[in-house]
């Protein structure tokens, strides 16, 4: 689902001409499992899309 989501907002677009491209980057943390805090879920999520960015 996060593979769908992330291509599908992959897109390129034209504002006055110029091209962009837009990304997202999504990380994923599981309560409790990853951690049982705020800052362990959020530190989990950014080791996770960190990790799943360096597999392209």
């Amino acid at each position: 689902m996060l593979e769908t989501l992330t291509k599908a907002a992959n897109k390129e677009c034209v504002i006055k001409g110029e091209k962009y491209k837009i990304g997202i980057s999504i990380g994923v943390a599981i309560f409790p499992s990853d951690g049982s805090t705020m800052e362990q879920l959020l530190a989990a999520a950014d080791k996770n899309m960190y990790q799943m960015k360096s597999k392209g």
